[in-house]
């Protein structure tokens, strides 16, 4: 108790401390708001993100399967532990707890500062926050150049998935209506295929069920000098073609097409979310 009394009149008797003190606990509490959203972001998992490797993290093609055939409404998915993660919070929680101890030692051992002695603190403080002030406002430039860059191209990117989606065959179509609707859908399919990233697996397994839909071969086969090699499409549940629904009656033809247009739908909500997520953390 003394000691508490101690600190509380050392900071009300020197003004400066008071101010340094005040300035800690505003970043203190600035700190504490924007950790409670981080925890949430990467040691949770959410309908768009399955991930247990970080947010917005790649996804296996299992965990993709999951996110399709998944509710988003979903709530119990269990909490995610990545390791680099992990290190890079216990490093700045023992910095916060290390720059915390110095400060109440500072307090309990403060001098009297003369003038002087201010003078040669606060000026070479101040240009280094003057310094720290310019790079980070010219960081925030480039920011939001590629954010709005990022922008367009999802835009784009969601003016096609609408088309495709909104244009798939019905399960009752003949084959050459089908290939009819290709030929019309063709140009927006390949500016899609354009737009998206074929090294990330979403995007890759979104395609894949766009060209089932629409009656297309699996982009992918089984490699012959690797016959543990899955095709996508078959880590993906997805059957080898749609034509198979003329063999069952049409109201399970028309479930099976409702359903794959469900995933379809699902996918794309996904795809769309991450890249987003990625704009608003510029990642």
């Amino acid at each position: 108790m003394h000691s508490v009394c101690q600190f509380v009149e050392r900071v009300i008797c020197h003004p400066e401390l008071f101010l340094v003190v005040a300035t800690y606990f505003a970043a203190l509490t600035f700190s504490v708001v924007f950790w409670r959203g981080r925890l949430a972001r990467v040691y949770q998992r959410h309908w768009y993100d399955l991930s247990y490797r970080g947010p917005n993290e790649e996804m296996s093609f299992l965990e993709i399967k999951k996110v399709m055939d998944r509710d988003p409404l979903e709530k119990h998915f269990r909490p995610r532990l990545p390791l680099k993660y992990v290190v890079v919070d216990t490093v700045i929680l023992l910095v916060i707890v290390l720059v915390t101890c110095c400060l109440i030692l500072v307090i309990f051992n403060y001098p009297e500062i003369s003038v002087e002695n201010n003078l040669r603190l606060v000026i070479p403080g101040g240009l280094l926050a003057l310094f720290g002030g310019i790079v980070v406002a010219s960081y925030q430039v480039r920011l939001r150049a590629r954010s709005a860059n990022r922008q367009e191209w999802i835009n784009a990117m969601r003016a096609q998935i609408s088309v495709l989606i909104d244009s798939f065959p019905p399960p009752s179509e003949s084959r050459r209506s089908i290939e009819e609707t290709n030929i019309k859908i063709k140009q927006h399919f390949m500016k899609l295929e354009l737009y998206l990233n074929p090294s990330e697996k979403v995007h890759r397994a979104f395609v894949e069920v766009l060209r089932f839909m629409y009656g297309f071969q699996c982009s992918e086969r089984m490699s012959p000098d690797n016959s543990r090699k899955l095709c996508i499409r078959k880590q993906l549940c997805i059957p080898e073609s749609r034509l198979g629904w003329a063999k069952i009656g049409e109201d399970c033809a028309e479930a099976e097409w409702k359903s794959w247009q469900l995933r379809a739908v699902r996918l794309a909500n996904v795809l769309l979310k991450r890249e987003w997520e990625q704009v608003k953390h510029v990642k």
